[in-house]
């Protein structure tokens, strides 16, 4: 596990590696697309208190790959509901 992964988890997870936090992303609408929900993600993190310097190592791991590295970032890190439900193929 890397120095950014575990000062990650320090912040964004509670006890047993559970996310602390709960985002709901509607991944239809306008606000689907990458940016609007990287930047609700971020409102929230800020909202919560996050310091800076996870909100930045969140942003560099999340936009590091596709779009759905960056859904799997989320997930990892959040308790999300995607609506409509997430498929993965």
């Amino acid at each position: 596990m890397s120095a950014r992964t575990e000062a990650l988890d320090r912040e964004l997870l509670g006890p047993g590696g559970v996310p602390v936090h709960r985002v709901t992303i509607d991944t239809e609408g306008p606000g689907g697309n990458s940016y609007a929900i990287i930047g609700r993600c971020d409102a929230l993190m800020r909202r919560a208190g996050v310091s800076g310097v996870a909100r930045s190592l969140f942003m560099n791991e999340a936009t590091s790959g596709s779009r759905d590295h960056l859904l799997d970032t989320i997930e990892r890190y959040f308790r999300t509901t995607w609506v409509p439900p997430r498929v993965r193929g």
